[in-house]
Protein backbone atom coordinates (compact mmCIF):
# COMPACT_ATOMS: atom_id res chain seq x y z
CA UNK A 1 0.00 0.00 0.00
CA UNK A 2 2.09 2.80 -1.20
CA UNK A 3 1.37 6.45 -0.20
CA UNK A 4 1.07 9.55 -1.81
CA UNK A 5 3.72 12.36 -2.71
CA UNK A 6 3.72 15.52 -1.53
CA UNK A 7 3.82 16.74 -5.17
CA UNK A 8 0.31 15.95 -6.00
CA UNK A 9 -0.97 17.06 -3.02
CA UNK A 10 -3.49 14.08 -2.44
CA UNK A 11 -4.38 13.74 1.44
CA UNK A 12 -5.67 10.42 3.02
CA UNK A 13 -8.90 10.56 4.85
CA UNK A 14 -10.59 7.94 7.74
CA UNK A 15 -13.70 7.30 7.92
CA UNK A 16 -15.51 6.37 11.30
CA UNK A 17 -14.83 2.75 10.54
CA UNK A 18 -11.18 2.91 9.93
CA UNK A 19 -11.26 2.58 6.06
CA UNK A 20 -8.83 5.19 4.39
CA UNK A 21 -9.56 6.69 0.95
CA UNK A 22 -7.55 9.02 -0.87
CA UNK A 23 -8.76 12.19 -3.56
CA UNK A 24 -7.42 10.94 -6.49
CA UNK A 25 -9.47 10.00 -9.44
CA UNK A 26 -9.62 6.33 -10.15
CA UNK A 27 -9.45 6.94 -14.12
CA UNK A 28 -6.82 9.14 -13.83
CA UNK A 29 -3.85 6.81 -14.97
CA UNK A 30 -1.04 9.73 -14.51
CA UNK A 31 -1.69 8.12 -10.63
CA UNK A 32 -1.53 4.78 -9.13
CA UNK A 33 -4.67 2.89 -9.25
CA UNK A 34 -6.95 2.78 -6.24
CA UNK A 35 -8.57 -1.00 -5.73
CA UNK A 36 -11.42 -1.57 -3.48
CA UNK A 37 -10.20 -4.56 -1.50
CA UNK A 38 -13.76 -5.25 0.07
CA UNK A 39 -14.34 -8.39 -1.13
CA UNK A 40 -11.75 -10.15 0.29
CA UNK A 41 -11.23 -7.77 3.22
CA UNK A 42 -9.83 -8.87 6.56
CA UNK A 43 -13.25 -7.82 8.03
CA UNK A 44 -15.30 -10.18 5.87
CA UNK A 45 -16.32 -13.32 7.02
CA UNK A 46 -18.07 -14.51 4.31
CA UNK A 47 -16.52 -14.09 0.95
CA UNK A 48 -18.30 -14.58 -2.57
CA UNK A 49 -16.07 -16.35 -4.82
CA UNK A 50 -17.79 -14.43 -7.83
CA UNK A 51 -16.59 -11.51 -6.42
CA UNK A 52 -12.64 -12.58 -6.24
CA UNK A 53 -11.97 -12.62 -9.96
CA UNK A 54 -12.33 -9.27 -11.08
CA UNK A 55 -10.22 -8.18 -7.90
CA UNK A 56 -7.54 -10.75 -8.94
CA UNK A 57 -7.69 -9.15 -12.38
CA UNK A 58 -7.22 -5.26 -11.08
CA UNK A 59 -4.47 -6.75 -9.00
CA UNK A 60 -2.56 -8.29 -11.41
CA UNK A 61 -3.41 -5.32 -13.89
CA UNK A 62 -1.76 -3.14 -12.00
CA UNK A 63 0.97 -4.73 -10.90
CA UNK A 64 1.82 -5.20 -14.26
CA UNK A 65 1.63 -2.11 -15.70
CA UNK A 66 2.39 0.62 -12.54
CA UNK A 67 3.55 -1.98 -9.97
CA UNK A 68 1.94 -0.19 -7.50
CA UNK A 69 -1.79 0.18 -5.68
CA UNK A 70 -3.67 1.89 -3.04
CA UNK A 71 -5.39 -0.63 -1.32
CA UNK A 72 -8.37 0.74 0.47
CA UNK A 73 -11.25 -1.28 2.76
CA UNK A 74 -8.20 -3.67 3.54
CA UNK A 75 -9.28 -4.52 7.06
CA UNK A 76 -6.53 -3.76 9.42
CA UNK A 77 -7.82 -0.86 11.76
CA UNK A 78 -6.52 2.62 10.63
CA UNK A 79 -6.09 2.25 14.74
CA UNK A 80 -4.06 0.10 14.83
CA UNK A 81 -1.78 1.57 12.54
CA UNK A 82 -1.71 4.70 14.16
CA UNK A 83 -0.99 3.38 17.89
CA UNK A 84 1.63 1.71 16.21
CA UNK A 85 2.61 4.42 14.54
CA UNK A 86 2.80 6.53 18.42
CA UNK A 87 4.34 3.67 20.23
CA UNK A 88 6.77 3.65 17.84
CA UNK A 89 7.56 7.71 18.12
CA UNK A 90 8.01 7.31 21.51
CA UNK A 91 10.66 5.05 21.54
CA UNK A 92 12.54 7.14 18.23
CA UNK A 93 12.29 9.85 21.36
CA UNK A 94 14.55 8.16 23.66
CA UNK A 95 17.76 8.88 24.56
CA UNK A 96 20.62 7.49 21.87
CA UNK A 97 22.03 5.61 24.12
CA UNK A 98 18.63 4.55 25.36
CA UNK A 99 18.17 3.07 22.03
CA UNK A 100 21.63 1.37 21.53
CA UNK A 101 20.40 -1.42 23.81
CA UNK A 102 18.72 -2.71 20.82
CA UNK A 103 20.74 -1.96 17.95
CA UNK A 104 20.23 -4.10 15.36
CA UNK A 105 23.97 -6.28 14.35
CA UNK A 106 24.23 -6.19 10.27
CA UNK A 107 26.65 -8.69 10.08
CA UNK A 108 23.38 -11.15 11.33
CA UNK A 109 21.00 -11.49 8.22
CA UNK A 110 17.12 -11.82 9.56
CA UNK A 111 17.93 -9.42 12.42
CA UNK A 112 15.14 -7.86 14.65
CA UNK A 113 15.80 -4.25 16.46
CA UNK A 114 17.20 -0.49 15.75
CA UNK A 115 19.35 1.17 13.00
CA UNK A 116 20.55 4.10 14.00
CA UNK A 117 20.58 7.60 11.46
CA UNK A 118 22.44 7.12 8.64
CA UNK A 119 23.40 3.72 9.04
CA UNK A 120 21.51 2.24 6.09
CA UNK A 121 22.95 2.83 2.29
CA UNK A 122 20.36 1.67 -0.19
CA UNK A 123 22.15 2.97 -3.34
CA UNK A 124 26.14 3.48 -3.95
CA UNK A 125 24.45 6.91 -5.60
CA UNK A 126 24.42 8.42 -2.59
CA UNK A 127 25.19 8.68 0.64
CA UNK A 128 23.35 7.25 3.69
CA UNK A 129 19.78 8.12 4.34
CA UNK A 130 18.58 10.43 6.67
CA UNK A 131 16.40 8.14 8.82
CA UNK A 132 16.46 5.72 11.76
CA UNK A 133 14.22 2.48 11.51
CA UNK A 134 12.92 -0.85 14.22
CA UNK A 135 13.23 -3.78 11.99
CA UNK A 136 10.37 -6.00 13.56
CA UNK A 137 11.03 -9.84 12.97
CA UNK A 138 8.90 -12.00 15.87
CA UNK A 139 10.99 -15.08 14.84
CA UNK A 140 13.95 -14.12 16.38
CA UNK A 141 12.79 -11.67 18.49
CA UNK A 142 13.46 -12.42 21.84
CA UNK A 143 11.75 -10.47 24.78
CA UNK A 144 15.10 -8.35 25.54
CA UNK A 145 14.92 -7.03 22.08
CA UNK A 146 11.89 -5.06 23.07
CA UNK A 147 12.03 -1.71 24.59
CA UNK A 148 9.65 -3.22 26.98
CA UNK A 149 10.78 -0.91 30.22
CA UNK A 150 10.56 2.62 28.21
CA UNK A 151 7.67 1.46 26.43
CA UNK A 152 5.76 -1.14 27.43
CA UNK A 153 2.84 -1.12 24.55
CA UNK A 154 5.52 -1.23 21.75
CA UNK A 155 5.76 -4.83 21.70
CA UNK A 156 2.05 -5.76 21.83
CA UNK A 157 1.24 -3.20 19.24
CA UNK A 158 3.99 -3.91 17.16
CA UNK A 159 3.51 -7.73 17.16
CA UNK A 160 -0.29 -7.31 16.14
CA UNK A 161 0.01 -5.19 13.10
CA UNK A 162 2.99 -7.42 11.97
CA UNK A 163 -0.07 -10.51 12.24
CA UNK A 164 -2.19 -8.21 10.45
CA UNK A 165 0.19 -7.84 7.46
CA UNK A 166 0.99 -11.23 7.16
CA UNK A 167 -2.63 -12.30 6.84
CA UNK A 168 -3.23 -9.71 4.36
CA UNK A 169 -0.19 -10.26 2.47
CA UNK A 170 -1.46 -13.86 1.95
CA UNK A 171 -4.23 -12.67 0.44
CA UNK A 172 -2.97 -10.47 -1.95
CA UNK A 173 -0.74 -13.18 -2.92
CA UNK A 174 -3.59 -15.38 -3.16
CA UNK A 175 -5.09 -12.96 -5.42
CA UNK A 176 -1.92 -12.37 -7.53
CA UNK A 177 -1.74 -16.54 -8.15
CA UNK A 178 -5.88 -16.79 -9.20
CA UNK A 179 -4.99 -13.44 -11.82
CA UNK A 180 -1.70 -14.85 -12.92
CA UNK A 181 -4.34 -18.63 -13.63
CA UNK A 182 -1.85 -20.48 -11.68
CA UNK A 183 -3.35 -23.77 -11.76
CA UNK A 184 -2.62 -25.06 -7.92
CA UNK A 185 -3.22 -21.87 -5.90
CA UNK A 186 -2.84 -23.74 -2.96
CA UNK A 187 0.61 -25.31 -3.55
CA UNK A 188 1.57 -21.49 -4.65
CA UNK A 189 0.72 -20.25 -0.95
CA UNK A 190 2.29 -23.45 0.31
CA UNK A 191 5.63 -21.99 -0.53
CA UNK A 192 4.86 -18.44 1.58
CA UNK A 193 3.31 -20.35 4.97
CA UNK A 194 5.89 -19.85 7.02
CA UNK A 195 6.03 -16.23 6.96
CA UNK A 196 6.37 -14.74 10.33
CA UNK A 197 8.42 -18.19 11.82
CA UNK A 198 11.89 -18.53 11.42
CA UNK A 199 11.86 -20.41 8.48
CA UNK A 200 11.23 -17.23 6.90
CA UNK A 201 13.05 -13.92 6.52
CA UNK A 202 9.77 -11.38 6.49
CA UNK A 203 9.98 -8.27 8.52
CA UNK A 204 8.40 -5.34 9.24
CA UNK A 205 9.80 -1.78 9.30
CA UNK A 206 8.75 1.15 11.15
CA UNK A 207 10.49 4.32 10.03
CA UNK A 208 11.33 7.73 11.20
CA UNK A 209 12.93 9.98 9.08
CA UNK A 210 13.22 13.53 11.43
CA UNK A 211 13.78 17.24 10.32
CA UNK A 212 16.76 17.29 8.25
CA UNK A 213 19.73 18.96 9.11
CA UNK A 214 21.08 21.83 7.88
CA UNK A 215 24.05 20.86 6.56
CA UNK A 216 23.94 17.84 4.22
CA UNK A 217 26.66 15.21 2.64
CA UNK A 218 26.36 15.96 -1.44
CA UNK A 219 23.58 14.43 -2.90
CA UNK A 220 21.96 13.32 0.78
CA UNK A 221 18.33 13.07 0.87
CA UNK A 222 16.44 10.85 3.42
CA UNK A 223 15.64 7.57 1.56
CA UNK A 224 17.63 7.48 -1.92
CA UNK A 225 15.91 5.18 -4.96
CA UNK A 226 15.43 1.70 -4.71
CA UNK A 227 14.00 -1.62 -5.25
CA UNK A 228 12.39 -3.17 -2.30
CA UNK A 229 13.41 -6.89 -2.18
CA UNK A 230 11.16 -9.61 -1.74
CA UNK A 231 7.58 -10.39 -3.26
CA UNK A 232 5.23 -7.38 -2.03
CA UNK A 233 5.56 -4.54 0.19
CA UNK A 234 3.37 -3.23 2.32
CA UNK A 235 3.45 0.37 3.18
CA UNK A 236 1.66 2.65 5.56
CA UNK A 237 2.28 6.49 6.03
CA UNK A 238 0.90 9.82 8.03
CA UNK A 239 -0.39 12.85 5.78
CA UNK A 240 3.14 13.89 5.41
CA UNK A 241 3.86 12.50 2.50
CA UNK A 242 7.24 12.04 0.79
CA UNK A 243 7.52 9.14 -0.95
CA UNK A 244 7.66 8.84 -4.67
CA UNK A 245 7.26 5.53 -6.83
CA UNK A 246 8.89 5.21 -10.63
CA UNK A 247 6.31 4.49 -13.24
CA UNK A 248 7.13 2.40 -16.38
CA UNK A 249 7.34 5.14 -18.37
CA UNK A 250 10.58 6.46 -16.14
CA UNK A 251 8.49 8.97 -14.58
CA UNK A 252 8.24 9.55 -10.17
CA UNK A 253 4.55 10.16 -9.65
Amino acid sequence: MDPDTQNNGHIPTTDKNGHISWDVDTQDHGHIPIIDFSPYSLLKEAVDEDELLPLATQLVQAFSTVGFVYLRNHGIPADLVSRTFESSNKFFELPEELKEKFSLPLERAMSHGWLHLERERVTTKRPPGIKECFDVRPQVATEKLWPSEDVPEFQQRSLLLYDKCRQLSLRILELMARGLNIQDVSNFLSLHDQMGSAANGTMMRILHYPPVPEHLKPGQIRCGEHTDYGEITLLFQDSVGGLEVQSCEGKYV
